[in-house]
C-alpha cells in the first residue's frame, strides 16, 4: 500500500478527483483508502506545518504498518518562476529545513547544528534529506514526467513574508521551492525506510504577498492530474 500525504484537505480533494470512481462533492467527504490502477492507496491529511505533519506521520505510519512508500503532493511557493511557474508541477529533490541550526537573519551566514535531529538516522547534513525521487519513481513502477521541474524544496514553519527572504534562502540553498511540511514527511519516510516522492504544484511565488499575482486555483486543478501520470493512467 502506498500513503497519499497531503497536509489539507483541499488538497487532497483535487489530488484525487480524477480517480475516484464516485467523487465527493465535497472535500470533508474523502475515502481512508482507495484502489486505483492496480495500487491501493491510503489517504492521510497531515494538517498545516513542520509539527503537525510530524506528529500526524506517526499516527498515519502506526495505522498502515504495510506502507511501502509515501506519495507527498501539495501546493507550494516557487522561487524562480522561469524555472517553475504559476501552476507547473515540480518534484522535489530534496528536503531542507533551514530553520534547524541558530537561526540569523541572513541564511546565507547559517550556523547548522552539529547534532543529528533523530540520532539513529545517518544524514549527510542534519538538515538535509535527499530523496531520489527518480529511483523511487522505478521502485513503485511510476512515471515521472522529464517536463516536471525538480530541485530542492525548503520547508519552513512560516512562510517567507518578503521577496528578500525568500531570494536569501534560494541563494543560501539553491531551492526551487518552498513548502511547509515537506522534511517532515520525508523524515518519515527514512525513518521508516520508505521510498518518498514529493510532488507539488505552484501556486504563487514565495515571497509576494500581493494575492493578486497567487493562483490558488490553478495549482488546485494541476494537483488533479499528478497521480494518473504517475500511474501511466492520464485522464
Amino acid at each position: 500500500m502506498i500513503i497519499l500525504a497531503c497536509a489539507t484537505q483541499r488538497e487532497c480533494f483535487h489530488s484525487l478527483r480524477r480517480i475516484l470512481p464516485d467523487p465527493p462533492a465535497s472535500p470533508h467527504a474523502l475515502p481512508d483508502m482507495l484502489h486505483y490502477a492496480g495500487q491501493d492507496l491510503g489517504v492521510a491529511i497531515v494538517g498545516i506545518g513542520p509539527v503537525a505533519a510530524a506528529l500526524r506521520m506517526g499516527n498515519v505510519l502506526a495505522r498502515f504498518p504495510q506502507a511501502r512508500a509515501i506519495v507527498h503532493l501539495g501546493i507550494c511557493g516557487t522561487y524562480d518562476a522561469q524555472q517553475a511557474d504559476l501552476g507547473e508541477v515540480c518534484v522535489a529533490s530534496s528536503e531542507i529545513f533551514p530553520e534547524y541550526g541558530v537561526f540569523t537573519p541572513d541564511p546565507a551566514q547559517r550556523e547548522p547544528f552539529g547534532h543529528a535531529m533523530l540520532p539513529e538516522l545517518d544524514l549527510a547534513s542534519p538538515d538535509h534529506i535527499a530523496l531520489h525521487p527518480q529511483d523511487a519513481a522505478t521502485c513503485l513502477g511510476f512515471c515521472i514526467p522529464p517536463a516536471w521541474p525538480t530541485g530542492p524544496s525548503i520547508t519552513v514553519s512560516g512562510v517567507s513574508g518578503t521577496l528578500h527572504r525568500a531570494q536569501a534562502l534560494r541563494n543560501a540553498y539553491e531551492g526551487l521551492t518552498e513548502n511547509m511540511e515537506g522534511f517532515s514527511i520525508a523524515l518519515a519516510a527514512l525513518a521508516h525506510d520508505l521510498p518518498c516522492l514529493e510532488i507539488r504544484t505552484v501556486s504563487n511565488v514565495a515571497g509576494e504577498r500581493d494575492k493578486k499575482y497567487w493562483n490558488f486555483s490553478r495549482a488546485l486543478h494541476a494537483l488533479e492530474a499528478i497521480v494518473p501520470t504517475l500511474l501511466g493512467d492520464p485522464v
